[in-house]
């Protein structure tokens, strides 16, 4: 669901509150791979500072093996349609991981980059070279080297360690791709691997987790949950998504082709990237969203941590130096809505714009077609901001706009009104501190307000004779703390008798172009059809909350909130340059045999010796 707080809220903190979309094919930057003629070593725990440009690393040079380099140009793959290497990278066989001696690690730099408004969102940044002696080393079909940035943290419920990634991974796997030319001109290119994308769960990461309510706050058995960032779910956009660089057989057909003496080193770097997938601002970089947080059990107020060895390549640790906000300590205000809103929501967005990086067009979807409904709500908390009690006995009367050309509307049932009540309500609960940080005390990835059962509620409502006004009055049986917060109590729906008026104009052609505005009482996107958005603007619904002793603790008019929603479709690049030493000679083989004799006689003086010899064309320079 989409939802809307109320306008001064909104205003605020200048972005509404919405469900966090997940996004499902996004970019994972670049990968190249550069065959070498020296060894550059990296130091394990290396720390890389984010946001610079400047790269920190401590290397040593090896001397070449090699007398000659040809080196190419950067090439770029085309990556229009990504189904050949997506089926490829699917077949390859994860087996057993490179040998940790077979490789090092270096010019590792992470970083936050906000999105550019279109091609791609904000995102979490990993740059970082690997080199692979293949010379001394047989990469075989199947071995990988495993790549993660995040929190590492351990699962209350079972034990399991996890990462919690700085955003969402990729969907798409991309070919490792070799160019390289011999020392006799022959330009030659292979596919030795791919860097593909690996998660248990789409946009998603792992929690311990309780079906809310209980019988005893205080008797909790937790059993592993997939938070998958919408709202209600206290999702953070993180994941437990991470890459693989998985190898094929190419470096070996290379190896048995050239030989080991021609070979030196594959050089690779790779720049990859995690994702905002909160679902709006999405160009804000994931660590940048107000959502994004760790939980403290102690601090009064918030702190930020800098995790050490957040950045794991292969058997390789180093520390990003991103900082990662830690939200203080949980207080009713962070459980409870504290005053009275109404609020709006509907399944998707009115306006779905996806984005074509190979076309560089926008496109809108049809989602309010199939999803039209909209719903108009109200949040309800124990008082109002001047104190007024809600009490246990109270009435929630809502009237809607009289029947018109534009909008169908229909109240909400009394028992939908009741179950939404059931699940806001709270008697008694408790606050639970779970999955902690590995390696920071009192610093939780999951946050959960454990509650009991709902007491006993009734709902029954009275219309008004033109049917226009309907008036639900609640009885709740025992005393209550408040209502939760994301936890809305539905009382109206509606929508446009002709759906594809919600869609933008024709002269809007993305989201760019598609602000939201705030006119009368309509706040949203322009809709095609401006008499339908003109209806929207000058007829309201009217929300009153009246306790049982005749206060009113809200009596407003309230509108509508229509939004956009953007989909950035990034596709994947690869470019690099090889250079290198591959030594296509011509060689032909005689046999030999050598026989001793004595000079004076001609007698065998030592068993005659046969054997190959090898006879080649070499460069002029030998």
């Amino acid at each position: 669901m989409t939802s809307r707080n109320n306008q001064v809220e909104r205003l605020a903190n200048s972005m509404p509150l919405t469900q966090r979309f997940a996004l499902r094919k996004l970019s994972v930057g670049v990968a190249s791979v550069l065959l070498g003629t020296s060894i550059a070593m990296g130091i394990n725990g290396e720390v890389v500072h984010a946001d610079t440009a400047t790269k920190q690393s401590v290397t040593a040079g090896v001397p070449a093996t090699t007398t000659n380099t040809v080196t190419l140009p950067a090439t770029v793959a085309d990556n229009g349609d990504q189904s050949t290497s997506t089926t490829a990278a699917a077949q390859l066989q994860a087996t057993t991981p490179v040998d940790g001696t077979a490789y090092t690690v270096t010019n590792v730099n992470a970083s936050s980059e906000p999105g550019n408004g279109t091609d791609h969102t904000g995102r979490t940044n990993l740059a970082f070279d690997i080199n692979v002696d293949i010379a001394h080393h047989d990469i075989k079909n199947g071995n990988y080297i495993n790549v993660s940035m995040g929190i590492p943290y351990k699962l209350t419920a079972n034990g399991q360690q996890h990462i919690l990634a700085y955003g969402g991974g990729a969907s798409q796997p991309m070919p490792i791709n070799v160019n390289y030319q011999t020392t006799t001109g022959e330009k030659k290119a292979a596919v030795i691997g791919y860097m593909r994308p690996v998660t248990a769960s789409e946009q998603s990461y792992a929690v311990s987790y309780h079906q809310s309510p209980v019988e005893n706050v205080k008797d909790v058995t937790w059993q592993s949950a997939e938070n998958n960032n919408s709202l209600g779910s206290n999702g953070n956009g993180g994941s437990n998504d991470y890459y693989q660089i998985i190898f094929n057989d190419g470096l070996e057909k290379i190896k048995a082709q050239y030989g080991d003496a021609n070979l030196s080193l594959a050089r690779m770097h790779f720049n990859l990237t995690w994702h905002n997938i909160t679902g709006f601002d999405l160009d804000e970089a994931p660590l940048d969203t107000r959502y994004f947080h760790l939980y403290s059990d102690k601090a009064t107020a918030p702190t930020l941590l800098v995790p050490h060895n957040d950045i794991q390549i292969g058997n390789r640790q180093f520390t990003s130096g991103l900082k990662i906000p830690v939200a203080a300590k949980a207080t009713p205000q962070d459980n409870f809505n504290q005053t009275i809103i109404p609020e709006s929501a509907s399944t998707y967005a009115a306006h779905t714009w996806y984005y074509n990086l190979k076309t560089q067009t926008w496109s809108i979807g049809d989602e309010p077609l199939r999803y039209p409904d909209h719903e108009e709500a109200v949040g309800l908390a124990s008082q109002n901001d001047d104190g007024v009690k809600l009490g246990n006995e109270f009435d929630i009367t809502v009237s809607k706009p009289a029947d018109n050309d534009y909008v169908d509307y229909q109240f909400v049932s009394d028992d939908d009104v009741k179950t939404a009540l059931e699940k806001s309500i709270v008697s008694t609960y408790q606050d639970y501190y779970l999955d902690p940080v590995e390696g920071t005390a009192n610093t939780f990835v999951t946050r959960v307000m454990v509650s009991t059962k709902a007491p006993q509620i009734s709902v029954k409502s009275t219309d008004s004779a033109e049917g226009l006004t309907r008036t639900y009055h609640v009885q709740i049986a025992e005393d209550y703390l408040g209502f939760k917060k994301d936890q809305s109590i539905g009382l109206i729906t509606w929508r446009p008798k002709k759906l594809d008026g919600v869609l933008p104009p024709a002269n809007i052609k993305g989201p760019n172009e598609d602000p939201i505005k705030t006119i009368g009482y309509y706040q949203g996107v322009t809709l095609r059809n401006a008499a339908l958005q003109k209806f929207l603007e000058e007829h309201p619904w009217q929300l009153t909350v009246t306790n049982g002793h005749g206060q009113d603790l809200y009596n407003q008019k309230a509108g509508y909130y229509v939004q956009p929603y953007t989909y950035r479709n990034d596709l994947n690049t690869n470019n690099g340059t090889l250079s290198g030493t591959i030594n296509n000679v011509e060689n032909h083989q005689v046999k030999e045999t050598i026989h001793y004799v004595f000079k004076s006689t001609g007698k065998e003086a030592a068993p005659a010796y046969t054997a190959k010899l090898g006879f080649a064309r070499v460069n002029e320079d030998g």
